[in-house]
């Protein structure tokens, strides 16, 4: 498992690069090209979208949502310790929780604002960097599989899959520019890296 404090740096690393590039004019420049592009609208005018996929899209969003995270952490930790894995379910704990805060201080701190489209009919209450669904869902689906015992590899890949199609369904509504789901995706990568590394055997 050597490849993995690699991973996680490399992670790391163009984690810090997206960050230091936030301020400047091609990263944004860049965002509004790509939204504008997925929408095929100039950016600042209405975006209709299709009920059904609104749906569609809408259900798949929540799995990044904190009521999903909350009820797989309960009911994750309740089982686990019922099992007598106390260990499983502190990493658990700690993969979740980790994330969540990880999220919310990033937000607090970058204060990125929102894209100014018009999509979205869902709520937002928070600044747009980096996208804590994104995040949350990669190390929600990673915290569950490798408590589950599947191997470290499979569980990233299965979550960084996952992870990504809530990326784009937070696109789809608007209420985050790409750069934002790579930061929320490269969050999660690197979490579960790091707790994959520290929890696989010697």
């Amino acid at each position: 498992m050597t490849i993995l404090p690699f991973l996680f740096v490399a992670s790391a690393m163009l984690w810090f690069i997206l960050v230091l590039s936030l301020r400047t004019e091609f990263l944004q420049s860049t965002d509004r090209r790509l939204m504008a592009a997925l929408h095929k609208k100039a950016v600042g005018v209405e975006l209709p979208a299709p009920r059904r996929l609104d749906t569609v899209m809408r259900d798949l969003t929540a799995i990044g949502g904190d009521t999903l995270a909350i009820l797989t952490l309960i009911t994750g930790i309740t089982v686990l310790l019922l099992q007598g894995r106390g260990e499983t379910a502190l990493s658990f704990a700690a993969i979740l929780l980790g994330s969540r805060i990880m999220g919310a201080a990033m937000k607090g701190i970058i204060k990125r604002p929102r894209p100014d489209l018009t999509n979205s009919h869902i709520m937002i209450f928070t600044s747009s960097f980096p996208s804590v669904h994104t995040l949350m869902a990669f190390s929600l689906i990673f915290a569950v599989m490798i408590a589950a015992q599947n191997g470290p590899f499979l569980s990233l890949t299965v979550a960084g899959s996952i992870s990504l199609i809530i990326g784009a369904t937070r696109l789809h509504f608007a209420v985050h520019w790409p750069s934002d789901i790579l930061a929320g995706w490269l969050s999660g990568f690197s979490i579960c890296t790091l707790a994959a590394h520290f929890l696989s055997p010697a």
